[in-house]
């Protein structure tokens, strides 16, 4: 079973994006609370402006997705015999043996 990690890449700490994140929600109902009414097309507002911080908020952290597959291949070994005769040839001036190899 193959389990997704999300990784966030970006150059600020994770925590400082999230706690500007956290302040901003908290300035927009803070004025939205003090300055505006209860009215249907304040509240539309409001919610359409924190839709908007919560999108700014997912594209600062820009998450993705890592999926690691493993998979065990056997490796492919090719082994070449050289049989000619130059390889029982025996070296000059050196030790004299059936070939080279013993």
């Amino acid at each position: 079973m193959m389990f997704a990690n999300v990784i966030f890449e970006h150059h600020a700490p994770t925590a400082w994006v999230v706690q500007a994140l956290v302040a901003a929600f908290a300035l927009v109902v803070l004025s939205f609370w003090r300055h505006l009414s209860l009215q249907w097309r304040d509240l539309a507002l409001c919610l359409l402006r924190l839709m908007v911080l919560a999108l700014l908020g997912w594209c600062l952290l820009l998450p993705m997705q890592q999926r690691t597959l493993s998979e065990a291949i056997k490796p492919h070994f090719l082994v070449a015999l050289d049989t000619s005769a130059s390889m029982a040839l025996v070296p000059a001036g050196g030790n004299v043996r059936s070939n080279r190899w013993t």
